[in-house]
């Protein structure tokens, strides 16, 4: 008798934590300014209705982290438990790569410009171009990273 008992109030004591239990409802983003909301959704659609009280936010930062696209993240929950909110700083994506030389043929020269946050969605867009007397040269590279 003492085990029906006890199993009867491990199945209500379960039933009420579910029932006053609290899901992550939405994600709300402070400090975006190249990064799209809508890419960093998909990012940390993971945790979308995972119980408040046993979401780990060390976790959700480091999602946050292996994106490479934030110098500064602060993950925390709304007073009520329902909203997880992110602040983050975003670290500068944009880079000229110049070059020169000169060799027996003479100077050459050219630049690449380089964005690691293309279009606010972690695709990287290379655009450059090589000059010289006797030749002109141009190259366009867009790369999407998989979700």
């Amino acid at each position: 008798m003492n085990l029906k008992k006890s199993v009867l109030f491990l199945l209500v004591f379960t039933l009420l934590a579910r029932l006053f239990a609290k899901e992550i409802t939405g994600i709300s983003f402070s400090g975006l300014k190249k990064t799209k909301e809508s890419y960093m959704q998909k990012v940390l659609a993971q945790f979308m209705g995972a119980d408040s009280e046993s979401l780990d936010l060390h976790e959700v930062e480091t999602v946050l982290q292996s994106e490479g696209l934030f110098s500064e993240i602060a993950v925390s929950l709304s007073d009520d438990d329902t909203m997880l909110q992110v602040a983050v700083k975003e670290k500068w994506s944009f880079l000229p790569l110049p070059f020169c030389s000169y060799t027996n043929d003479g100077f050459m020269g050219g630049m690449i410009l380089m964005d690691n946050n293309a279009f606010g969605q972690k695709n990287t867009l290379m655009v450059g171009g090589v000059y010289s007397p006797s030749y002109l040269t141009g190259m366009l590279r867009l790369q999407r990273p998989a979700i």
